[in-house]
């Protein structure tokens, strides 16, 4: 799977393993890259959500879209493969988990 991000006014494709997470920034979106480098989007959080809740990524917070793939740890945050604490919802924390163990699972296949 290959997503095609507006970077200004270039577009880039990018392997979804490279993005850490997606950040909502009012009407806008960050997505955060391993390299620390970030693209802007001008979808929603919720459109993102949509589109890759079914490719390893999962929405933590009502501002968070994590990709499963970087995740390491859940306690009070998400901590993620580069040291990053993502804040998780409350009441999203039991589905997080079990989304990460249902990741797993098909990843193992």
């Amino acid at each position: 799977l290959h997503l095609s991000l507006r970077r200004q006014r270039q577009m880039c494709i990018r392997d979804r393993k490279q993005i850490l997470y997606i950040k909502a920034e009012t009407k806008y979106c960050d997505i955060i890259l391993e390299n620390q480098d970030s693209m802007f989007s001008d979808k929603s959080i919720g459109e993102w959500a949509e589109e890759l809740e079914e490719r390893g990524f999962f929405l933590c917070h009502r501002s968070y879209l994590v990709n499963l793939y970087h995740l390491k740890k859940i306690e009070d945050d998400i901590l993620l493969s580069n040291g990053e604490k993502i804040p998780v919802s409350r009441r999203l924390k039991t589905k997080v988990k079990e989304a990460y163990r249902e990741y797993i699972r098909k990843k193992v296949r």
